[in-house]
């Protein structure tokens, strides 16, 4: 805000001079009333002198549309008139005429106004005392004395300086960020307006700076419990805990904060209905929160739990036996089928150990049977690296004969089976993507 020492003498002499000559505000022309400029004395402001009588104010402009501006200031008495301010008074102000066109986000009335006669300005009825000023003295505004109350109703103000108090630079902000921060910020800013529009300006300055931290992607930090308040101790710690997972809830999040924000700061301040009100709506989204938070813990555990058991299953040893014929160490249609399923599957690991075994029935010689079985192990291992399979990814291989019959008081030991490689697979690493082809499959069938 200007300061008020160092605007005194600039203003006398600017109102002496647009009283005599309205050297500053040549004609304009006037386009008519664009709305109403209604100011607050902030009491406890004022300081009266015998050359200048001063208040801090607080303006809200409405347009002709109903949009809304809201400025801080000050004005004032030059020129020996002493009004003696002691009470909250409303100033009423009409704004007559601008070159530039009015935009509800462009704090146009922002800038210096002076005293002058409304005969310097083309457009306004003569005699009646008028303020002209703004960014490039293109603003007329006349005091209304209907609504008036206190300094400047009768006797007109010398002076007004105005710039956009917190909430309109809120207003005016870009949010950035993620959607916590822009909704945060719309939050914060909601209050704000709330309370401007009581105005309790502390309150609405306390927010509005609030949402332009938001707005700048670098929320606040969430305020402090009070102390000696088990419950807003509580209640912060809750928050904390929940924010950390913010992501999941975004808007619930934001509007819990800012709720705790305004529960507090009603306290700080003794003002029950609003702390009853704003803690009610910090509740309502905590609790939304933290249900949703909850859901994806409840989710995750056991998503982990199917991971788990998917990676246990690619981590079994499983085995695959191929059968000859009589007599023979060549593949059959059938062996070199189960060849071709097998190493299919071994293509969703990285590493595995594999052991070939070879054994035949007890028909001929036992060396006769053993380089038989050995034949067959070779006839196994060849198909394998044929189809892909890495050579390394085979361990041992093992010619039987016919040591190594299924058991005989079971089948008959010269039968099909004993005329076979047995493959065990040991698996020791498993790709990505067998893993998540075996949790789909966890998931959908159990």
């Amino acid at each position: 805000m200007l300061g008020r020492g160092g605007i005194l003498l600039g203003t006398v002499c600017l109102t002496m001079l647009l009283s005599v000559g309205g050297l500053a505000v040549e004609a304009q022309a006037a386009e008519g009333k664009k709305g109403t400029l209604e100011c607050q004395r902030i009491e406890g402001s004022g300081l009266n002198l015998i050359i200048h009588s001063s208040a801090d104010v607080r303006c809200e402009f409405t347009d002709n549309q109903g949009s809304e501006q809201w400025y801080m200031g000050e004005t004032g008495i030059a020129l020996g008139l002493d009004l003696r301010i002691t009470e909250i008074e409303t100033l009423i102000l009409g704004v007559l005429a601008s070159t530039e066109e009015f935009v509800p986000e462009g704090n146009f009335l922002s800038g210096n106004y002076a005293g002058a006669r409304a005969d310097v300005a083309v457009g306004i009825g003569g005699g009646v005392s008028v303020l002209v000023g703004g960014s490039r003295d293109t603003i007329a505004l006349e005091p209304a004395v209907q609504g008036s109350t206190g300094f400047g109703a009768g006797a007109g103000i010398g002076y007004l300086n105005l710039e956009p108090d917190p909430l309109s630079l809120a207003r005016v902000a870009v949010p950035s960020g993620d959607l916590f921060s822009q909704v945060l910020y719309s939050a914060y800013f909601d209050r704000g307006y709330t309370y401007r529009k009581r105005s309790d300006y502390d309150a609405s300055d306390f927010f509005s700076e609030k949402a332009m931290q938001s707005a700048n992607g670098t929320p606040p930090a969430i305020s402090d419990a009070i102390e000696g308040r088990q419950d807003t101790r509580e209640a912060r710690i809750r928050l904390e805990t929940a924010l950390a997972r913010y992501e999941l809830a975004a808007p619930e999040a934001a509007r819990a904060q800012a709720g705790y924000d305004c529960w507090v700061h009603a306290l700080k301040r003794y003002l029950p209905n609003d702390a009853e009100a704003c803690q009610s709506a910090m509740l309502t989204d905590l609790t939304a929160l933290e249900a949703v938070i909850a859901e994806y813990v409840a989710v995750r555990a056991q998503e982990a739990t199917i991971k788990e058991r998917a990676a246990f299953n690619l981590s079994q040893r499983f085995w695959t036996t191929v059968f000859f014929p009589t007599d023979s160490s060549t593949l059959n249609r059938s062996a070199s089928f189960e060849l071709s399923k097998l190493a299919e599957r071994l293509s969703d690991f990285e590493d595995v150990e594999i052991v070939l075994s070879g054994s035949a029935d007890k028909i001929g010689s036992n060396e006769y049977n053993l380089k038989l079985s050995g034949d067959r192990v070779a006839s196994v291992k060849a198909a394998l690296l044929a189809l892909g399979v890495e050579e390394g990814f085979i361990a041992s291989e093992t010619a039987y004969g016919e040591e190594n019959p299924v058991l005989e008081f079971q089948r008959n030991p010269v039968d099909a089976w004993s005329r076979r490689v047995d493959i065990s697979v040991q698996p020791a690493q498993y790709t990505q993507e067998a893993l998540e082809r075996e949790i789909e499959r966890i998931s959908v069938g159990g």
